[in-house]
């Protein structure tokens, strides 16, 4: 029989769905079964079934029986009253279940389907069939809990969802239209009954419709004053309102937008007084530490006003750390905070040491096309991204056609939206008015994480962020930085992991096996290791390339940018790269002139004709170098040289096409020798030095995979002296720590100059046995392949989910066990939705 017919059959047995499954009695048969490895399931002895009350297609409803995995009775599975199996070539079927009370009713591929008169005997049947040596497979009809998770909850019914692109991005005919949080199959299954937010901002107007019921008031302080109401000081206050609304306003209820997790508590943690001065240390201190028994989760869309170092104090970090590791019981309370908007003055988010602590969710910003706003802080401390609005770049204001963020406002005229007409919900921001920034982005994670709870409360803080990383998509097509791990998840210096599916991490939740907490191996080095001046170059090679040339000092744009030197490219002239397919640049590196165009604009043109990297020199000022501004998201590595040596290069390429170049970096290079076996969470790095320029520095760490944690880049701003800091990285998740670490400090522009004399690398992970230095443990991969040959990306059953994510869950690398399933629900009044679970690569076809 054809696939389509099996994809007819399986449309059928959508309209049975999976009823959770309750814990096993103590008293449990064993049932072995071919699936084609041989697995022993564990049935209750006191057998029970339960039936759908659904049917399809004139069909008379199956029974299920409830059994799981012998080897991790997390994982539970439905079997129906239909036996699957697979023959040895040659085999008759009709001998071999004569006498059986089976019958043959279709063949699917390889495989038949037969009937039994219900689940028990088709449970007994097919052990008895597993031990034929004819039989490849035999196992009953499985009905898997994943089948369930993608029903997606009707569209609610509020007056402005429309506007939430961020929950749901379609167009008017239902398809997608980017990037989203995919909420509504998490609705399916949780809407964050449960579960208390506490917002740690400026306060929440109780009174707004969409929050009144939503807010636990007893749960309200105000750190500032040390009072018990949560209302915002002054009416110039309606951060806290906006961002609850994105936490958890009331959905369903016709008169304005839904939260993320509509059905959460909120409870108001005011900071901040009337004059938007924050409370005190001991004030906030106070905050981080408030009820960690009742409110699991922490939203904090606040952090580094400025471009310094940016550091809590000593009672403040303690009160973070106290939280994040003994509240809720040991599980910690889950704070998300946002990353900062600070792009635009070469701000880097490890500089904040709230989002820079590792027990900390810190997040970015991406705009409506997945791409990383033109604000949004980068930092290897990011753990995931999530959606906001995009601001005006300031330069050409191309950046302002993404819709920014709805979500509830201060009531009347004071606000965001300060219109007087009841037409315009001048409760809620929207569209012109809408709110933006990396605090809109936190709270996004923040009700998903409620979600998430609401499914499991009894995830640790390490679970929530595995959780995260695992369930999160890169649009990395727009984002240059995005690289692949070597625990093969892409990651990003502007946006960690990506954005979560909300609905792929409640259904990772519903069976998540906790995992051990981290431990820390620490290895230190100290000495004296002063930091070339000016180490950045552009070295110039070939026939007759005078001495003045050879070596060129750069100054770095923003983008991608090589940490050992790159290959030698023939040098091609661009002229003032104005076109997007310019003769000769194909595999070179191209030499271009400041001028006319923005430098994104003649970089990303270069890029399109094949160049590997660009050299802009100056056009004006003979010695003088600039920083490119815009440069953040040009695909190609690109540094600017002044108008003399770029002038001398053109002049030289016109004579000479055999010049080379390339770009390379002087730099102090340590090197981190590390044994231990553990599978990677966070990556820190302590350096102590002086410096009387921070702003000159690039600090990078690359893993034994070639994973770059990039912690900061060269500034042109005035960042005073360096300070001892430490920095994190989210960047290595998953990855194997065995191997040589490399450091690498630059300093990029010239006169002032620095000494470091202490780098120690903290690497933060679960240990395992790893021989093959893979990241997976080696008792797992043997246990289901018998050989360590297969690595974290790779998908042996070719079933969706690689290797990482199946040891993660508990799933049997060697076997597809999310077979093809269909549903079909209502998306809107017009619309409806028919989704499987595809793999990639594969090929389906649907008939009427």
């Amino acid at each position: 029989m054809s696939n389509e017919l099996n994809v007819r059959r399986v449309v059928r047995l959508m309209a049975w769905l999976c009823l959770a499954a309750v814990a096993p009695a103590l008293a449990a048969a064993e049932f072995v079964l071919k699936l084609p490895r041989t697995e022993t399931f564990l049935v209750e002895t006191n057998l029970q079934t339960r039936t759908s009350a659904l049917t399809s297609g004139g069909e008379l409803p199956e029974d299920l029986i409830t059994a799981r995995y012998a080897r991790n009775t997390n994982r539970v599975v439905q079997f129906g009253a239909e036996v699957v199996v697979q023959l040895v070539p040659g085999t008759d079927l009709k001998a071999l279940i004569a006498g059986r009370p089976l019958t043959l009713k279709e063949a699917i591929g390889s495989h038949w389907l037969l009937s039994a008169p219900n689940a028990r005997t088709a449970l007994s049947e097919a052990q008895s069939l597993a031990t034929n040596v004819s039989v490849v497979e035999a196992h009953p009809a499985r009905h898997l809990q994943a089948a369930k998770h993608w029903v997606i909850a009707p569209r609610p019914n509020d007056a402005l969802y429309a506007k939430q692109w961020y929950l749901e991005n379609r167009d008017t005919n239902g398809v997608s239209s980017g990037l989203d949080l995919n909420v509504r199959g998490a609705w399916a299954l949780t809407r964050g009954q449960g579960v208390t937010v506490a917002v740690v901002d400026d306060g929440i107007e109780s009174a707004h419709p969409d929050l009144t019921n939503r807010l636990a008031t007893n749960l309200n302080h105000n750190f500032y004053t040390s009072g018990s109401s949560g209302e915002p000081a002054s009416t110039r206050q309606y951060h806290g309102t906006t961002v609850s609304g994105i936490v958890a306003a009331e959905g369903n209820n016709k008169i304005g937008v839904s939260g993320i997790a509509p059905e959460a508590r909120l409870a108001s943690y005011v900071i901040f007084n009337s004059f938007n001065a924050s409370a005190s240390e001991a004030g906030l201190a106070k905050a981080f530490l408030s009820q960690n028994e009742v409110i699991p989760i922490q939203n904090h869309s606040w952090g580094n006003p400025d471009l310094d170092f940016f550091a809590p104090s000593v009672v403040e970090s303690n009160a973070i750390n106290q939280a994040t590791q003994q509240g809720r019981g040991g599980r910690g309370v889950i704070m998300v905070r946002s990353g900062g908007n600070g792009r635009g003055t070469n701000s880097n988010s490890n500089m904040d040491g709230y989002a820079n602590n590792p027990r900390v969710i810190a997040v970015g910003g991406v705009r409506s096309d997945g791409r990383p706003t033109i604000y949004s802080s980068p930092g290897a401390n990011l753990l995931v991204a999530a959606p906001t609005a995009e601001s005006n770049d300031d330069v050409t204001g191309l950046d302002l056609n993404f819709p920014t963020i709805a979500t509830t406002d201060r009531i009347g005229t004071v606000g965001f939206n300060q219109s007087s007409d009841p037409a315009k919900f001048p409760e809620y921001a929207f569209d012109t008015t809408g709110f933006n920034g990396t605090s809109a982005s936190a709270p996004m994670i923040t009700g998903v994480v409620a979600l998430m709870l609401a499914a499991n409360p009894d995830l640790t803080v390490g679970d929530v962020q595995a959780i995260l990383v695992l369930a999160s998509r890169q649009y990395g097509r727009l984002d240059p930085f995005v690289m692949t791990n070597a625990a093969g998840l892409k990651v990003s210096n502007n946006t960690g992991f990506g954005t979560p599916d909300a609905t792929f991490a409640v259904r990772m939740v519903r069976s998540w096996i906790p995992q051990p907490a981290a431990i820390t191996n620490t290895y230190d080095l100290r000495g004296q290791w002063p930091v070339p001046d000016a180490g950045l170059h552009v070295t110039v090679s070939g026939p007759d390339v005078p001495l003045a040339l050879t070596s060129i000092p750069a100054t770095a744009s923003h983008s991608l940018l090589p940490d050992v030197a790159s290959p030698d490219f023939r040098l091609a002239d661009a002229g003032l790269a104005s076109s997007n397919a310019i003769p000769g640049l194909n595999g070179n590196i191209a030499l271009i002139q400041r001028g006319v165009f923005f430098f994104r604009d003649k970089i990303g043109n270069a890029a399109a004709s094949g160049a590997q990297a660009a050299i802009v020199y100056n056009n004006i000022s003979a010695t003088t170098r600039i920083q490119m501004a815009l440069t953040d998201f040009v695909p190609i590595p690109a540094v600017a040289i002044d108008q003399t040596s770029g002038e001398a290069l053109h002049s030289l390429l016109a004579t000479n096409p055999l010049v080379k170049a390339r770009i390379e970096q002087e730099s102090v290079k340590l090197a981190f020798v590390v044994t231990n076996t553990l599978s990677l969470r966070h990556v820190q790095l302590y350096l102590e030095g002086a410096h009387d320029h921070y702003g000159d520095l690039r600090i990078v760490l690359v893993s034994p995979a070639g994973t770059r944690s990039i912690f900061t880049q060269a500034n042109v701003f005035d960042l005073g002296t360096y300070e001892n800091w430490t920095y994190s990285s989210t960047q290595h998740f998953f990855e194997p720590s065995a191997g040589v670490w490399t450091l690498y400090i630059t300093d990029q522009s010239e006169q002032l100059t620095g000494t470091f004399t202490r780098a120690k690398l903290l690497l933060h992970g679960v240990p395992i046995a790893d021989s093959d230095n893979d990241g997976l443990d080696d008792a797992w991969e043997l246990a289901h392949f018998g050989t360590l040959q297969w690595g974290p990306s790779d998908d042996p059953d070719g079933d969706g989910l690689t290797n990482l994510y199946e040891w993660m869950l508990g799933t049997d690398p060697a076997v597809a066990e999310q077979p093809l399933s269909l549903d079909f629900s209502v998306l809107d009044a017009a619309h409806y939705r028919l989704s499987w679970n595809g793999v990639s690569g594969a090929n389906y076809s649907l008939l009427q």
